[in-house]
């Protein structure tokens, strides 16, 4: 686990100079003090419709999105950016943080490899015993894809299409694993780091949006943030917004379909892979259909009479 170090980071951005990095191994320094209590290269899970991230093979330029916490369901993640302003004990002034808000988009992967929720949240079904049986139509295809926490900084770091301009990834993009924590302890930690909100470097707020109750953390998350300025939030005003991923073919390690796919379904989905590959001149991303509905393996007893 890469652990938070605020002072490594301050000092590398004061050694870079605000110069981007060129070399691989200064874009390896760039992406690990950007990441918050995570391993960036262990493999991290999100699932999406399969529609979705078909778009992104057959259109260079289908948008991968990214939303602002406003949306998030537990209100204790972001109740500290609803205030309009926050009051420092220690300076005894306001801090004005009415904007602060809109200034954040984030993308949500989890580290649990096979989750029954995350299955049945996503996509409904009968749960019944045949579900898995036969070939009728079963609804839309859901998939579950696997990747990197490096792979996907840096497809945010270096894809040709930014769109921060004139920004530094290095104040832009962030990767953190949540922590899960009682009421309480969220609601001191703002409370007592009220000064981290104005933080020039960026990385002091994201902090308060990688926490998130104990009732929870089941969902292990760990998120993509994107972090934008005040100029950045005039002119885009949605909740929700796109960015163009130059290379979709290295990102994505692994597709699982969901438990209640059809074999024409299954066999739909790994066609199109092929081809894909064919057309890419490259191996085929590895693909299956997910386990967790199939019937055990029964044992049959020899009887000695």
């Amino acid at each position: 686990m890469n652990p938070f170090d605020a002072n490594e980071r301050h000092r590398y951005i004061i050694e870079s100079g605000g110069i981007p990095a060129s070399s691989r191994e200064e874009q390896e320094k760039e992406m690990w003090v950007n990441s918050i209590n995570v391993d960036l290269d262990i493999p991290i899970y999100r699932y999406m419709k399969w529609e979705y991230l078909r778009q992104f093979y057959s259109n260079p330029q289908h948008e991968w999105i990214l939303v602002r916490p406003c949306l998030w369901q537990d209100k204790f993640e972001h109740f500290i950016f609803k205030c309009e302003k926050v009051h420092s004990t220690k300076m005894d002034i306001d801090i004005e943080i009415s904007n602060l808000a809109d200034q954040y988009y984030a993308q949500c992967w989890t580290i649990v490899e096979e989750s029954s929720m995350q299955w049945q949240v996503n996509k409904p079904h009968s749960n019944s015993r045949n579900d898995n049986d036969g070939d009728e139509d079963n609804g839309e295809i859901w998939v579950k894809v696997r990747t990197t926490p490096k792979k996907l900084l840096e497809a945010m770091f270096y894809s040709s299409n930014n769109l921060v301009s004139n920004s530094l990834n290095i104040i832009t993009y962030f990767i953190g694993k949540v922590e899960y924590l009682n009421s309480e302890s969220i609601e001191n930690f703002t409370i007592t780091h009220p000064n981290q909100l104005t933080d020039p470097n960026g990385l002091q707020q994201i902090l308060f949006l990688l926490q998130k109750r104990i009732s929870y953390q089941q969902e292990q998350e760990v998120r993509l943030i994107m972090q934008v300025d005040s100029e950045f939030c005039s002119r885009h005003q949605d909740n929700i917004i796109g960015r163009v991923i130059d290379n979709w073919y290295d990102l994505i390690d692994e597709i699982v379909l969901d438990p209640w796919v059809t074999r024409s379904q299954e066999e739909e989905v790994k066609s199109f892979l092929l081809e894909l590959a064919q057309q890419q001149d490259r191996t085929p991303i590895d693909c299956w259909k997910s386990h967790l509905n199939d019937c055990p393996h029964y044992l049959v007893p020899t009887l000695d009479i």
